[in-house]
């Protein structure tokens, strides 16, 4: 039995929760390590990971490899995580744009996982939240088949922001889903 901390967050103050959550990652990053070395059938496994933690008007979002998380304000869409890729690495460097990024043959080689190495450097942002400003985490799955300006569309006319998962899941779907698709929605 994997050993569970528990934390009492009601009298942490925002600065309090970046370590917290940034213990977290490291933890899970240690225990599918371990998995993936003492078990044969899980030998070489990893995953991606993104999480957010919301307090008051702020979000602390993590992530490592290439699931995301956005935000949508004002009417306007933004990646607040950066992808640990390949691609990602020569859209920084200027090899190739982000429109060419959705479609290369290279999209899916991730430079950082979960559970691939024995450690592992996690990307923590701050955000500022203001009302009605909406938060979705998502896996590649979602990401690399619907665009950007689709997710924010469906979130900015949608009457009824419990079905913007639904509507988004079947997007995919009907795309024909290669990959798995895990999609978080907030509306703060």
């Amino acid at each position: 039995v994997n050993e569970i901390n528990s934390f009492d967050l009601r009298d942490k103050t925002f600065e309090e929760f970046s370590p917290l959550l940034y213990s977290a990652a490291l933890k899970a990053n240690k225990l599918v390590y371990e998995k993936s070395e003492t078990d044969l059938e899980c030998a070489g496994m990893g995953t991606t990971l993104v999480a957010v933690l919301v307090h008051e008007d702020r979000a602390l979002v993590i992530n490592i490899g290439d699931s995301r998380a956005y935000i949508v304000s004002n009417g306007a869409i933004t990646q607040i995580t950066k992808d640990h890729s390949v691609v990602e690495d020569m859209v920084r460097r200027g090899e190739i744009t982000k429109e060419e990024a959705r479609t290369h043959p290279k999209k899916n080689l991730i430079t950082k996982a979960i559970g691939t190495a024995p450690e592992v450097e996690p990307d923590i942002f701050s955000v500022e939240l203001k009302k009605d400003d909406y938060l979705l985490l998502c896996s590649d799955g979602l990401s690399n088949i619907v665009t950007e300006d689709e997710i924010k569309n469906t979130i900015i006319k949608l009457e009824r922001p419990d079905k913007v998962c639904d509507i988004l899941l079947q997007a995919t779907y009907s795309r024909g889903a290669p990959d798995n698709v895990t999609i978080v929605f907030y509306k703060h």
